[in-house]
């Protein structure tokens, strides 16, 4: 701290300002962001602990650990240096941009919606988030892209860029790859994971209904066929549940690990679960799904466009509290949480698309 800054404050608050190097550490986000809670039986009884989200225990066990923090992609060095006081014209260097930028794009547009003074803001981080997220997410590539005896085939490879599981936090986020075959007159051949205004991904088993989910896999060839990258939750009996104090286990747990993430040695709290365990070409920051499309009578050259998608709160999560507040009663906070839900379109952030043409 210089001796300007530092005797303003001092005169100001009384106080000696002296650097905190912890406020560099990762470990300091994890003070909130690493969450193990507490889940009950079916009698109400706590029956254990549950990882609710694990972001640093992810990042720990990564490449990025002793290599990046957390600040340093969530809070970005101000370019040029920056003032710390509006009482000083100073400028720092080393300062971090107070952005704290992640991947939710629907809480600012929740916010537009109340009508409250967060209007400006909401907009402003709105366009920060897209961003961050298109330059820093993840990277789309098409491979393999061939025709033949009227059967299309392309490898979808998705690279992780984060220092955590892709979706990582709170279990109501998922990212999902859209992959779609258009002919030469521009009319869709096929079309996975493509998705309407509540939210429900077309074709998803989850969306439609709660006791059952989309596996992790590895080839694709039916439109119902979804790679979404998710957990599932279920309760202590063994049902898929979106209530977090009966969230016992993950049956599904295929989120992209970062680079650097060992699954023989990983903690059991950040573990990869269901089939993505048997898929050799998912992990270490990467996975690659194969698509199959028969053209049928469709003629070329065809586009094929695939797009990664990213949405905070998945639609099975927003229909079981609707269902909740119309079985059991509610509470204001979720009266005008539903309410502002129903005026915003839950519709995905897209993170990258890539397209290729094939005869």
């Amino acid at each position: 701290v210089s001796a300007t800054n530092a005797e303003l404050m001092s005169v100001s608050t009384s106080f000696v300002p002296v650097q905190g190097e912890h406020i560099g550490g990762s470990e300091l986000c994890a003070t909130c962001h690493e969450l193990i809670t507490p889940f009950l039986d079916e009698n109400g009884e706590i029956a254990g602990k549950f990882p609710e989200q694990t972001p640093y225990l992810e990042w720990e066990n990564s490449s990025y650990n002793g290599e990046k923090t957390c600040q340093d992609c969530h809070m970005p060095e101000a370019v040029g240096g920056m003032a710390i006081s509006t009482v000083s014209s100073e400028l720092r260097e080393g300062v971090g941009q107070h952005t704290f930028l992640g991947a939710n794009l629907f809480l600012p547009r929740l916010l537009i919606n109340s009508g409250d003074n967060a209007i400006d803001a909401s907009r402003v981080s709105m366009q920060l988030t897209s961003d961050f997220l298109s330059t820093q997410a993840a990277k789309l590539t098409l491979d393999n892209v061939s025709l033949a005896d009227g059967v299309l085939s392309a490898d979808v490879v998705i690279e992780s860029m984060n220092g955590h599981k892709l979706p990582t936090a709170y279990p109501s986020r998922r990212v999902w790859v859209y992959f779609a075959v258009l002919d030469s007159e521009n009319n869709i051949v096929f079309e996975s994971g493509g998705y309407d205004t509540s939210g429900l991904i077309n074709g998803n088993d989850n969306d439609l209904d709660g006791d059952i989910y989309e596996p992790h896999y590895t080839e694709i060839t039916d439109p119902d066929q979804v790679q979404i990258y998710e957990t599932i939750m279920i309760d202590t009996l063994g049902v898929p549940t979106t209530t977090l104090l009966r969230a016992s286990a993950y049956i599904k747990d295929n989120r992209i690990p970062p680079t650097g993430y060992d699954p023989a040695t990983v903690p059991q709290e950040i573990a990869i679960w269901g089939l993505a365990t048997e898929d050799t070409n998912f992990g270490d920051g990467m996975d690659t799904v194969s698509y199959r499309v028969d053209v049928g009578e469709a003629q070329g050259p065809f586009t094929v466009t695939t797009m990664l998608f990213h949405q905070p709160i998945a639609f099975r999560w927003a229909i079981d509290l609707l269902e909740f507040q119309q079985d059991d009663g509610s509470a204001p906070e979720i009266d005008t949480f539903l309410d502002l839900l129903d005026k915003t379109p839950n519709v995905p952030t897209m993170i990258v698309r890539t397209q290729a043409t094939v005869e």
